[in-house]
């Protein structure tokens, strides 16, 4: 079968795709039947859009609210990055102390890598470090309250 002319998209097709060739053997009504199904085929493949959310579970969502607090330096989200030093997921643990050092400038010596004794004491001096950051100023500097008590007989 002699080879069949083509219009220009086809011909850009043939040049550009490596099976490229095949298309000036094959019928027109073919190659149109098959062009939608790799074209579809193609677009399936793609991830499906991702939402960000600290107190979601999966990584593949965490992770980019992690950045995206860092990169707004969003300090609001302090106690969710430090819950999440304690993730199962290495990964989790890695983009939430670099996030924390974004922030804070601090680290604790804390190691994502470490093994969960190992991450401990790290962990202890961060919830340390929140709790006196969100804890109410003392009532130190205030004068203590004097009460008088009357007693009747």
């Amino acid at each position: 079968m002699p080879p069949v002319t083509r219009g220009p998209v086809m011909a850009r097709l043939s040049a550009t795709l490596p099976f490229g060739r095949c298309f000036n053997t094959m019928p027109r009504v073919l190659i149109w039947r098959i062009l939608p199904a790799f074209a579809a085929l193609i677009a399936g493949c793609t991830l499906p859009p991702t939402t960000r959310n600290l107190s979601d579970s999966e990584p593949t969502a965490k992770i980019p609210a992690i950045k995206l607090a860092a990169e707004k330096k969003d300090e609001a989200q302090l106690a969710q990055l430090i819950e999440d030093l304690d993730s199962d997921d290495p990964a989790v643990r890695m983009f939430s102390i670099r996030a924390l050092k974004d922030l804070t400038g601090e680290s604790f010596d804390y190691q994502y890598f470490d093994d969960d004794l190992e991450r401990q004491p790290a962990l202890r001096s961060w919830h340390q470090w929140l709790k006196a950051r969100t804890s109410p100023p003392s009532s130190q500097d205030a004068a203590p309250a004097t009460t008088t008590s009357a007693t009747s007989e």
